[in-house]
């Protein structure tokens, strides 16, 4: 049985996209998996490294392909649908999702499967907050400068209680520098890398993560079961990362600082609240917590599989 998964661009889509793969192949030797992509996305490099084979197409001619009679499952991990898999639902077998919110907009079709993440995230223990005050602070692999920027500004609050602080700061590294001086002059306890190849431990290590909201991230918070400031990419195609962000905060999972509203004095205010009340990063935590689904990648290739038996034996997933 042959499965083709079509998605890329950013860790987002191929994370999600190799679980799905590896679930899928674990189902029995006579399996066989597809990825295809884009030239110019993240899946040149990480799908060869998972060792699965990768097909680069147009983004117009990928579009094609959906044209066939061929059993499909949309995979919609953020919490408000983006436009190609809006258009797509309407040809689709099934539709596997993130969000309950975004599963509800498309009835009985849909199914919450939520987010498939890396097993390293579900093995992180619960901690108790301690001292000093542990913050990581992260805007993805290419860094988010408002967030950069508004921690530089920030500086003279937080040396104001440094001797309670311990930070990591990814940072990309287009600001690298600058950061990691703006810390060391006011001599701040603070790791500045520009990546982070150890996340997992690096979740597992903090007490709170200033992070942005995309659905991978979101999911690895709850999977971690760690307390966050979701800080959403304003510019975001359909809000998708403010109305992730959203559904954290409104399940007590997380706080949330918009990026009109990011500054200086809003983002202190936030941390210090937390770092001023440990009860209340515990609670952050197990909500994000009760979020988790481990068992996301397994329960979408169960509705492949339902496709599969709905309309043939040859299925293309958009992840």
């Amino acid at each position: 049985m042959k499965l083709l998964i079509a998605g890329g661009g950013t860790g987002g889509h191929v994370f999600p996209a190799l679980a799905i793969a590896q679930e899928w192949l674990s189902r029995g030797s006579e399996r066989e998996v597809l990825l295809v992509g884009t030239e110019r996305g993240i899946e040149m490099k990480l799908v060869p490294q998972a060792g699965l084979p990768l097909e680069t197409l147009r983004v117009a001619g990928l579009k094609g392909k959906w044209l066939g009679r061929v059993p499909n499952v949309i995979f919609e991990p953020n919490a408000e649908p983006g436009f190609t898999n809006r258009v797509l639902a309407r040809i689709s077998t099934r539709i596997a999702t993130g969000y309950e919110v975004s599963a509800r907009a498309w009835g009985r079709k849909a199914i919450v499967t939520g987010c498939p993440v890396r097993p390293e995230f579900f093995s992180i223990t619960p901690r108790r907050p301690g001292k000093p005050f542990r913050l990581l602070v992260t805007g993805g692999s290419q860094g988010a400068l408002p967030i950069n920027r508004t921690l530089v500004d920030a500086m003279e609050r937080l040396a104001a209680r440094k001797s309670e602080l311990a930070i990591v700061h990814q940072t990309g590294e287009r600001d690298y520098n600058a950061v990691r001086t703006a810390y060391a002059r006011r001599e701040i306890n603070a790791e500045v890398v520009p990546f982070l190849t150890d996340m997992a431990e690096r979740f597992a290590w903090a007490d709170v993560i200033v992070c942005r909201a995309g659905a991978i991230t979101a999911a690895e918070i709850a999977a971690a079961g760690r307390a966050a400031i979701f800080i959403p990419f304003g510019r975001a195609t359909d809000s998708h990362q403010l109305r992730n962000a959203q559904e954290m905060t409104r399940a007590g999972a997380g706080r949330l600082i918009s990026e009109v509203e990011l500054t200086a004095e809003r983002l202190t205010a936030e941390i210090f609240l937390l770092l001023d009340q440990p009860q209340e990063i515990e609670k952050l935590s197990t909500a994000a917590r009760r979020l988790a689904r481990p068992c996301a990648a397994r329960d979408i290739v169960n509705l492949i599989e339902e496709a599969t038996k709905m309309q043939g034996n040859l299925l293309r997933a958009s992840a």
